[in-house]
């Protein structure tokens, strides 16, 4: 959470308080971040906390929320396979719908479109 305040102001979440005019205020409190928008003064520590705690906070892969939907309904289809009573059909097509998913992740081409480029770029049947 990023607030940016004209004023200090009691905060009691995890956060940072930003406060412009650098001249008026001066804080050692830890998260409160005095700048200059006139001058830049303080701009550089104040880009290196944000680093910082992107840095703490994102330690572990991103992924787009496109692909987190991607391998959450993979994982659905997963677990699901194989809990009906037409088990082989069933898990069969999770597969195949699983496969679905991660080709629209990855971008692969299905067999049809495969096909069409290898035969669109022969002459057949002349």
């Amino acid at each position: 959470m990023f607030l940016i305040a004209p004023k200090r102001l009691a905060i009691k979440t995890d956060g940072m308080v930003v406060l412009n005019k650098t001249d008026s205020h001066k804080s050692k409190v830890k998260g409160v971040y005095c700048v200059s928008a006139k001058t830049g003064e303080g701009i550089e520590d104040l880009s290196h906390a944000i680093g910082k705690a992107v840095k703490d906070d994102f330690d572990s892969d991103l992924v787009s929320e496109r692909i987190y939907r991607g391998l959450s309904g993979v994982l659905t289809l997963l677990k699901n396979s194989g809990v009906a009573s037409d088990y082989y059909e069933q898990t069969s097509q999770n597969l195949r719908d699983s496969l679905v998913l991660l080709e629209e992740i990855n971008g692969t081409f299905d067999n049809e479109d495969i096909l069409d480029q290898i035969f669109n770029k022969f002459c057949i049947g002349k």
